[in-house]
């Protein structure tokens, strides 16, 4: 009895040390919504697989729809960590799996993808830094399995000295994560200073990928979760022999140029922080020169870093060594990035005592951060992980958001949760009347705008000339308004949104009632004189001299420059200026002569007031317009009359208002210079302005449509809209790639070109109305580019195959431009593979017996698509049976109830044959690749097919073995 005992614990033993797994762990490599990493210690025993499903079939492995065997297995750290990566499953959707060989079954797990909808809100974990206490680890895994949160993305630092054994124990704690009924929480892991080669010695610094199976063995990589609503950046900060990040950087700027416009959302992940909160921490220079501008630029919402041990958060910061920053970051609520983390999850804690004029809060504790992400708004909590004991866990059915009893939060002065809004600007337009509406007579009209933002509308406000009309607080928004005369009217609006975000003001919109002239008027109260002998001005002299001053007590008389500004000149840029004058009113009578003036206008497009600085007024460039003005006597004081009126001078408001930044509203300067006086009353001078408007044409390009792709270098119409409210087209003028290439004087202002060669074009017009002003329409891009070529030439034409084997489709493609990818399909348009890179080829595994049209789409990089011919595969069943023993092949036993045997040879079972198994009819009931066990043994549990005849073929690189069955119950 006792050698029995011992017989049996012995085999217990054998079993225990050569089959089984442990030290379980779900990454992230792909796409989250769609695929999944599920990585294992292997502790021996053969054939390892999963089986998987969206239902629990507990350990009755024939129950599981779908199998997976390892595709990545790494000898590193004491364990043979095994990975399988299953792909194409389906978003938001909880799997169950368990683990296998062919003497072991583990208990059931399971896990949720990430929802690829950015309408559905995400739950999140942040953390690092878990290192040597193990003790404080273990509280943090235990709460990652309470909290049930999407996923948690891990900050580096896992172990401290990277001894087989810490890693071994970190992974044995890990398992803690995994909540009492199953449930995995998947991590995404960036690495630390402590997987560096010092850690990891000989093995290089390659350490976290072999644990993980990190996307493409890079230690930098990004990843979207919820679709479009996050894209997460997992950085290495840890290169610390290295002047800059180098090819990293490099790659963080393309990869967010090319996929940050259409994120809702941007954050990042490193290990050692730009600005630590611990004092004996160097600064991150490398991160701060190279990365913070990109976090600036593309307003990234959040950044977590680790490596100090201790716990911070900050206001939201940017870039700055202006008045108010600190340590190189000023804080901006509106456009800044909030800094979190600095680590905690069990490595030895650090004071907080580098703190920041823009430091939120700090603490010296263990915690990581439970984050909220929605498309709105981002929350951020941090959880104290002490006390985990006394959390009551989150079931299946609780929300995943809501506070489990029983948590402690960090709870500073200004609450428990930072809270980062998508702070937008809102859009406005006015929609009515249209752009160049023209009224014959004054009358009641209705001023309608459009406006959105994505957090609501409180109140649009519109404009006239600049100026604050009326409020409306609800929708549709809209006033009326009275026009009571003739001229010009210039309307804007302005949105503000829930946020207490205001819009930029509107496009104008002009609209003219009745003649389309003007005179107005403005009195300036802002004029000044500069003595020319030393450049002193004065700003409140109660006279003008034009321009000859008096000294102190009637002597020393001098000369001086006299400015008059007006503001608030209510002229279109495109006015015509008929007549324009200023009119003085006498001060004093003591005239001296000759009197010769010279008149300039300031040369800029909205001339400041004027100051009391040295030179003020005579360092101002005047343009190369003026006018002369030999005014005769003043001889009353207060006159008023043509004596103290200017000459025209309509070219010095023409000059101005015809410079590329003059808007109306704006400010004009004269200056006024020469020889003898003149006095008039101070801020009292009125410039008056007759006009006209002539409102430029409307144009706009209807062919080609942009980004048009033409096939052939065939002859193309140019064709436009045009509309000219207060006068007619005279012609339209079409550039192409910037020359003048087409014109057409007659309506409908159309014209033809033909495209010279095969690439890409950019065209505008230009229309001209009768008295030639022009208006330049916005930039049409189109191209002439020819489809690709493509041709499928393997398999064969009319190719036949015996049994289900797996064959390669190769196709042939060129194109003017880039190939993008060439797709192969299959019968009724299954797509099957694409291939991006030349030689295009894919693998396919005919599925069943039948005939196959196979063909290939190649599609260039502008969209164009061609599709190959048609090559016919038919695929027949393989009667050609051999011998088992000839084939090295044993089935046993047969007739067989439970378990069929399935013995190789030592050749074959090296290989990894396809395994199918048909009913009498051809039909296919099973099909798998197998993996012999170290005794080159295949086993497969029959027990679930009906009692009858079938067969069983086992295809391998060089052979096919057919054998007859038989399952009797």
């Amino acid at each position: 009895m006792k050698k029995l005992l011992l017989s049996l614990l012995t085999i217990a033993f054998v079993y225990n040390t050569f089959a089984g797994s442990d030290k379980y762990r779900l990454c992230f490599r792909d796409n989250p919504s769609t695929s999944i990493v599920v990585g294992w210690d292997n502790l021996g025993g053969s054939n390892h697989r999963i089986y998987f499903d969206t239902e629990n079939h507990g350990q009755d492995t024939a129950a599981y729809t779908h199998v997976k065997y390892p595709d990545r297995t790494e000898d590193e750290k004491g364990m043979e960590n095994t990975f399988a990566r299953l792909n194409g499953l389906t978003p938001n959707t909880a799997y169950y799996f368990v683990v296998c060989d062919d003497n072991f079954i583990s208990d059931v797990m399971w896990f949720e993808t990430i929802p690829d909808d950015p309408n559905v809100r995400l739950s999140l974990i942040f953390g690092g830094d878990s290192r040597s206490n193990q003790d404080k680890r273990q509280n943090a895994n235990k709460m990652v399995a309470k909290l049930r949160a999407h996923a948690v993305i891990f900050g580096g630092d896992y172990v401290d000295d990277g001894t087989d054994e810490e890693w071994e124990a970190w992974f044995d704690d890990w398992q803690l994560t995994i909540s009492e009924d199953g449930r995995c929480t998947p991590l995404l892991a960036t690495q630390g200073n402590h997987e560096l080669i010092w850690t990891n010695f000989p093995h290089g610094n390659d350490v976290v990928d072999k644990l993980f199976d990190t996307p493409g063995g890079e230690h930098y990589f990004a990843m979207d979760f919820g679709g479009s609503l996050i894209r997460i950046y997992s950085l290495d900060a840890e290169y610390p022999t290295s002047l800059s990040y180098g090819d990293q950087t490099d790659w963080f700027e393309e990869d967010l140029s090319n996929n940050a416009p259409s994120r809702i959302w941007l954050t990042a992940q490193f290990h050692s922080p730009v600005r630590p909160h611990n004092e004996d921490k160097g600064e991150g220079s490398k991160q701060y020169d190279e990365w913070v501008p990109l976090f600036d630029e593309y307003n990234f919402a959040f950044v977590h870093e680790n490596d100090a041990h201790l716990c911070k958060q900050t206001w939201p910061v940017r870039k700055s060594s202006g008045s108010g920053s600190e340590e190189g970051f000023i804080r901006d609520d509106y456009n800044g990035t909030v800094y979190i983390g600095e680590g905690g999850w069990g490595a030895p804690l650090r004071d907080n005592d580098d703190n920041k004029s823009w430091t939120r809060n700090s603490a010296k504790m263990n915690q990581f951060k439970w984050i909220f992400v929605s498309q709105d708004t981002i929350e951020i909590r941090t959880v104290l992980t002490d006390d985990v004991n006394n959390v009551q866990p989150l079931s299946p059915t609780d929300d995943r958001f809501s506070m489990p009893d029983g948590i402690s939060l960090w709870e500073p002065s200004n609450g428990p949760v930072v809270i980062i809004q998508k702070w937008t600007t809102p859009e406005c337009a006015i929609t009515s009347p249209p752009d160049g509406t023209h009224y014959p007579d004054p009358q009641a009209i209705t001023i309608t705008a459009e406006a959105s933002d994505p957090h609501g509308i409180d109140e649009v406000q519109f404009y006239l000339n600049g100026e604050l009309l009326e409020t409306d607080t609800n929708e549709p928004w809209e006033i009326n308004y009275n026009i009571l005369n003739e001229g010009l009217f210039y309307f804007s609006a302005k949105a503000l949104n829930n946020q207490g975000i205001l819009s930029p003001a509107s496009e104008i919109v002009t609209i003219g009632c009745g003649e389309l002239s003007n005179t107005i008027s403005i009195i300036t109260d802002d004029d000044a004189e500069e003595n020319l002998d030393n450049g002193s001005v004065d700003l409140e002299s109660g006279d003008i001299e034009l321009t000859r001053e008096s000294g102190w007590m009637g002597l020393n008389d001098y000369n001086q420059i006299v400015g008059i500004r007006f503001q608030n000149v209510n002229l279109p840029q495109n006015a015509i200026i008929n007549e324009a004058w200023i009119q003085f009113r006498t001060d004093e009578t003591n005239n001296d002569n000759p009197c010769n003036l010279t008149i300039k206008a300031e040369a800029v497009d909205n001339s400041p007031a004027f100051q009391d600085n040295d030179d003020n007024i005579s360092d101002r460039n005047t343009g190369n317009q003026s006018v002369s003005w030999n005014p005769e006597d003043w001889n009353s004081e207060g006159e008023e009359s043509d004596a103290q009126k200017t000459p025209d001078i309509s070219n010095l408001v023409t000059e101005v208002i015809n410079r590329p930044g003059w808007q109306p509203n704006n400010a004009i300067a004269i200056i006024i210079t020469g020889d003898g006086r003149r006095n008039a009353k101070s801020n009292d001078a009125e410039l008056f302005i007759s006009y006209t408007v002539n409102v430029p044409p409307d144009v706009e390009i209807t062919n080609p449509a942009n980004q048009a792709i033409f096939t052939s270098l065939e002859t193309i119409s140019l064709e436009v809209e045009t509309n000219d409210f207060d006068g007619t087209i005279d012609h339209v003028d079409y550039y192409i790639n910037g020359s003048l290439s087409a014109q057409s004087s007659t309506e409908p202002w159309s014209a033809s070109y033909t495209l010279p060669a095969y690439q890409e074009y950019e065209v505008y017009a230009v229309a001209y109305d009768n008295l030639q002003a022009s208006t330049q329409s916005e930039t049409v891009t189109f191209k002439a580019n020819t489809p690709p070529q493509v041709e499928l030439f393997a398999p064969g034409s009319d190719t036949l195959v015996y049994g289900l084997p797996e064959i390669t489709l190769k196709a042939f493609a060129s194109d003017d431009g880039e190939i993008m990818d060439v797709k192969f399909y299959t019968t009724g348009n299954n797509l099957i593979g694409t291939d991006t890179e030349y030689p295009y080829t894919c693998n396919w595994t005919v599925p069943f017996y039948g005939s196959f049209e196979l063909k290939a789409v190649a599609t260039d990089n502008d969209g164009l698509s061609t599709t190959s011919g048609t090559i016919m595969l038919n695929a027949e069943f393989n009667t050609l049976a051999e011998n088992s023993t000839n084939s090295g092949i044993r089935v046993y036993p047969n007739p067989v109830d439970g378990i069929l045997h399935i013995q190789l040879n030592d050749k074959i079972g090296r290989d990894k044959p396809l395994l199918a198994i048909y009913d009498m009819q051809q039909k296919v009931l099973l099909q798998q690749f197998v993996k012999a066990s170290t005794q080159n043994e295949i086993m497969i549990d029959v027990s679930g097919f009906k009692a009858g005849a079938y067969v069983l073929q086992i295809q391998g690189k060089s052979y096919t073995h057919n054998e007859t069955i038989i399952i009797q119950h």
